[in-house]
């Protein structure tokens, strides 16, 4: 699991160009980002 980044206390990870962000109960929920442009933007809307 590569760890990508933080924002807004959110936590992303990206496992086989899956994008998933780590929660505060300690699960990981599934996003679907499908470019670098998404995964910014993901960011820049928190």
């Amino acid at each position: 699991m590569a760890y990508l980044g933080e924002a807004a206390g959110k936590v992303l990870h990206m496992v086989n160009g899956k994008y998933y962000i780590l929660l505060e109960n300690g699960d990981y929920e599934r996003i679907e980002l499908c470019s670098n442009e998404e995964t910014e933007a993901w960011f820049n809307s928190l």
